[in-house]
């Protein structure tokens, strides 16, 4: 029973935590919420039915949405199943003391690290787009959200957002904004689809206080299986791994930009601060072709009381990586000059 199949693709395994006042569960993309106008059955009414089913119970399953994403979104939605916990939830909502984090799939570099964004939003009923301004305007409502750079392949990033606000479209409109649409999502600008039609953008983890035991709570959502992507980039983060699951996407090669470890946040990675900690604030990893960037506060050619010693030259990870990226490193070193690799104007002190 535990492992039967429901309508919508909906089985016991998608629930993330449960109890007599909440469900949370982990929504596959492309599933609806809610159900629309044409009649199309969302997750609403589907775990209704499991609910009904797995329990006998007679009369009608109370079912309260608490927290919706898009239809392409994958990851954690919450529902209240007795009315308490849904006027608690919705009240915490306007509150804003539920923290919703997301991981998002973008090809673009952020132009910080980490950073806040801040727009004001609009929508746009009839083609059911946003659209996002650096100033207030009109009707436009003001949209904030806090990023993080966690991780990198050869052709994408991945980062970390803070949903602060929660406008329609929030996550994708204000990304596209800042020059990097999500991955997959052909409505703010991404090049090409994902298969299936989903949009690389994930419902990681809700916090909160638990609306009837007053206890906190976190509820993670774990990234889609059947994404390569996905997998390489939770395991790179220290998620739970599969049997099976690829170590990374099949289209790597040895040599190419730098691995998501490599980048990852200093609170999951304390080695890499210990041990190559530079003054300048640049780090970089025991004898891997890349570094996690800081932004560099200090320079200074004579201080190598602190220069990692496992390196023979510095990879910027916006160089390529391989026998070019060496050259372009160990040409410019002899000419007295810093590389000038193709990116933002970012540049990174050379390390001979």
């Amino acid at each position: 029973m535990a492992n039967e199949t429901f309508t919508g693709r909906f089985s016991a395994a998608d629930i993330l935590y449960e109890d007599n006042h909440l469900i949370a569960v982990n929504k596959r993309a492309g599933q609806l919420v809610q159900s629309d106008t044409a009649g199309e059955p969302g997750l609403e009414d589907t775990i209704k039915a499991f609910i009904k089913k797995r329990d006998g119970k007679p009369g009608e399953v109370f079912l309260g949405v608490a927290h919706r994403i898009d239809r392409p979104v994958s990851g954690a939605v919450l529902f209240a199943k007795t009315s308490k916990a849904l006027a608690r939830l919705n009240e915490m909502l306007r509150e804003r003391s539920i923290t919703k984090h997301y991981w998002a799939i973008t090809e673009n570099i952020p132009q910080e690290p980490e950073g806040t964004l801040r727009h004001w939003m609009t929508r746009d009923g009839k083609t059911n787009r946003a659209h996002a301004y650096s100033s207030p305007r009109g009707d436009a409502k003001e949209a904030l959200l806090r990023y993080r750079l966690l991780g990198g392949s050869k052709n994408y990033r991945l980062l970390e957002i803070e949903l602060i606000t929660g406008r329609h479209h929030q996550i994708r409109c204000q990304l596209a904004k800042a020059g990097c649409p999500i991955k997959g999502d052909l409505k703010y600008g991404a090049p090409r689809s994902n298969p299936g039609g989903g949009i690389s953008l994930h419902s990681r983890s809700l916090s909160f206080i638990h609306p009837v035991r007053k206890e906190p709570l976190t509820i993670t959502a774990p990234v889609p299986r059947e994404d390569s992507l996905w997998t390489f980039f939770e395991k790179a983060q220290g998620g739970a791994e599969e049997p099976g699951a690829p170590e990374e996407p099949e289209n790597r090669r040895s040599g190419d930009f730098p691995t998501a470890a490599c980048y990852t946040a200093p609170a999951a990675r304390p080695s890499l601060d210990k041990e190559c900690n530079r003054a300048d604030g640049t780090v970089r990893s025991d004898r891997v072709r890349c570094a996690r960037i800081r932004r560099r506060t200090t320079s200074s050619k004579d201080d190598t009381t602190n220069r990692c010693n496992h390196e023979q030259y510095f990879h910027h990870p916006l160089v390529p990586a391989g026998r070019n990226g060496r050259n372009l490193l160990r040409t410019a070193g002899a000419q007295g000059r810093q590389p000038r690799p193709p990116h933002d104007g970012r540049d990174v002190p050379f390390r001979p």
